[in-house]
């Protein structure tokens, strides 16, 4: 989207890039964007053990800056997921102490079913906010519109439920935070530490345990 251009934290794109066949008509078109040299998110923590609360917070600490940014335009991402955030090399970070000193760069990608607030001729009541992922979706996205009081809170609960996955590597909800009654239960974190489903074991701060359920509570 060519008003989020100045948001760091949203990936670059430079237009549409056409190969040609051999009679000089246009065969494949391909979207030209910033270079991610570690890929996605999600296939880089395919490769590494649960994250360490310091690191967790980095990583979460440029998405959340990064979400705000994008919010600050209008824009809603409406797919917050580790598939659609790309990572980088970043000289720069490597020079920042909220970077811990590592020269990575986490952006936002795929804004194909986002929404732009400004430029939406709907009203809030009009638009289908249920969009995106089932499994990143907010609950209270499988409501009426109307009783969505704070739009933008919902990529808050996606970015919660980021940061979940960085630490203990599972979902905390099956199969969605809509249909399971664990969602309901003001006291989840802890009941999942104690299941069998915290596979590695996971032990996490009080401080922890109190973002993850702000990020992650049900509101109705």
């Amino acid at each position: 989207m060519c008003r989020l251009s100045k948001v760091e934290g949203a990936i670059h794109t430079y237009g549409i890039h056409y190969l040609m066949d051999e009679h000089g008509l246009p065969k494949e078109k391909h979207l030209c964007m910033e270079f991610a040299s570690y890929g996605n998110l999600a296939a880089l923590s395919l490769f590494t053990k649960p994250y360490e609360e310091p690191s967790a917070y980095v990583v979460m600490r440029q998405l959340a800056t990064n979400l705000r940014d994008i919010h600050r335009e209008r824009v809603l991402h409406m797919d917050v997921k580790e598939h659609n955030i790309l990572v980088m090399f970043a000289y720069e970070n490597q020079m920042k102490k909220d970077c811990a000193d590592l020269p990575l760069a986490f952006k936002f990608a795929d804004f194909g079913v986002s929404i732009d607030l400004d430029r939406d001729t709907r009203t809030p009541e009009q638009i289908v906010y249920r969009r995106g992922t089932p499994r990143y979706m907010a609950p209270e996205q499988g409501f009426q519109s109307s009783q969505i009081h704070d739009i933008f809170r919902v990529e808050v609960y996606s970015l919660g439920l980021i940061l979940f996955r960085l630490i203990f590597k599972q979902y905390p909800f099956s199969p969605s935070s809509y249909e399971d009654p664990a969602a309901r239960d003001p006291n989840f974190v802890e009941a999942f530490i104690d299941s069998k489903q915290n596979t590695y074991n996971v032990r996490i701060s009080d401080e922890l345990k109190t973002l993850l359920k702000g990020m992650l509570q049900f509101r109705n």
